[in-house]
């Protein structure tokens, strides 16, 4: 049988690894000054985040429901990182958005520089969650 759910779990789990990749794309081309061929990998990489994000928040009330009082029986540990994976997406989230106003509206070199730290933060800590949903998923 057709399970919808499963198949948005896997979407959205290839979705966090292209945001990752995509993140990093920002970090590294916010070297120089910020050009529209960058402003535009940093909305798109901005935008494959937030869809990401927005695609786990519509599959955590089934989450709740069906695997996670499992996972607190059997794997506590486990669905502790899980939550805590939940935490950092947002922070991911946090810094992208936090990459793209700086890279659309901030002005001198301090704010593509940081835009260029959120987006390289944002990689980094979005590879940290993809792993730990990995392992969530794989148990699952």
């Amino acid at each position: 049988m057709f399970d919808l759910t499963e198949l948005w779990r896997n979407v959205h789990g290839i979705f966090a690894v292209l945001a990752v990749a995509a993140l990093v794309h920002p970090a590294v081309a916010l070297r120089e000054r910020s050009r529209p061929s960058t402003r535009w990998a940093a909305a798109a990489a901005t935008a494959l985040t937030l869809l990401t994000f927005a695609g786990g928040w519509l599959l955590y009330p089934g989450y709740r429901a069906d695997p996670k009082p499992e996972l607190l029986r059997e794997a506590r540990w486990l669905a502790m990182l899980f939550e805590t994976k939940e935490h950092l997406a947002y922070t991911v989230l946090a810094l992208a958005l936090a990459g793209a106003a700086l890279t659309f509206a901030g002005t001198g070199p301090n704010a593509v520089r940081t835009a260029r730290w959120c987006y390289g933060l944002a990689a980094g800590v979005g590879g940290l969650v993809a792993a730990l949903g990995t392992a969530v998923g794989a148990w699952t």
